[in-house]
């Protein structure tokens, strides 16, 4: 069983996306607005995931009243602060 997901950036990608199919439809970087009228859009017919400019800081804000599934944020990998740990044993 395979999954297909699309990545949109805007509105015309979004009805593209579900007039093609898609089992997931990726909202990369849009504004909560846009987010907001894309799941009207899709409507239930795919999963939803919304990407971009996603943090701890501005989740809530980001996914306010919208009906999102998956949540993801480049900032829990690209943020990271590395911690050097090492243990020397003879």
């Amino acid at each position: 069983m395979i999954k297909i997901e699309v990545e949109t950036t805007d509105l015309k990608e979004v009805h593209e996306a579900v007039e093609a199919g898609a089992d997931i439809i990726m909202l990369d970087n849009m504004e909560h607005e846009q987010m907001s009228q894309a799941c009207i859009i899709i409507n239930r017919r795919a999963l939803i995931e919304i990407s971009g400019n996603i943090s701890d800081d501005n989740i809530k804000e980001r996914v306010k009243e919208l009906p999102v599934d998956i949540i993801s944020s480049g900032a829990l990998t690209h943020s990271v602060k590395v911690f050097d740990i090492s243990f020397l044993l003879d």
